[in-house]
């Protein structure tokens, strides 16, 4: 497939819209309201305590809206779009990764109880460690790995609306980018 089959109006508008500051500032700070809107709601307002994989969801969360700033800064310049993209990426895959392992321990809870095993109580990544000494009520794990499975929304609980989320960011980065390159390839 040549770069003209895909030079369609809206593959052509993403690859312009990526050097755009409203873009990146609106995903930087989407994630950062959804990341104190899970303090605020899940734990302040329902009372639920975080568990390992929920503080590592927050993190990612964070990476990614630290890239979405950063790309900000200066959206024209490659060398600024670069590394957002890769740490927005970076921090999309993992959310998505502990987003599925919080989901198969909500199915175990569930379905097969014999085979659930929590999980550890304390972070094993250092920028964890250290966001938890720093930001306790944020990313101190405090909960048990799947048993909050009682909250629901849309008929999703909180790890499906997690995969569904990083789903959508990780296509539409991707398509932003490969449009992006498409687009300086042809110039």
């Amino acid at each position: 497939m040549t770069g003209q089959a895909l030079n369609f109006p809206y593959f052509s508008y993403l690859g312009r819209w990526q050097t755009q500051r409203p873009l990146w500032l609106f995903g930087g700070f989407l994630t950062a309201a959804l990341e104190i809107f899970s303090v605020l709601y899940f734990q302040k307002h329902l009372g639920l305590k975080p568990c390992l994989y929920c503080v590592y969801i927050r993190e990612a969360m964070l990476v990614i809206a630290i890239g979405a700033l950063w790309a900000a800064l200066y959206p024209k310049f490659f060398l600024f779009r670069i590394p957002g993209y890769i740490v927005t990426i970076g921090g999309t895959l993992a959310g998505l990764v502990f987003s599925f392992k919080l989901e198969s321990l909500n199915l175990a809870v569930r379905y097969w109880p014999d085979l659930y095993t929590p999980c550890p109580a304390r972070s094993g990544f250092a920028l964890g460690r250290r966001l938890a000494a720093k930001w306790p009520s944020h990313f101190q794990p405090a909960g048990e790995c799947g048993v909050d499975t009682d909250w629901m929304f849309l008929s999703f609980n909180m790890s499906e609306l997690l995969i569904i989320f990083y789903i959508f960011i990780l296509v539409g980065l991707l398509l932003m980018l490969g449009a992006g390159l498409l687009r300086s390839r042809e110039s």
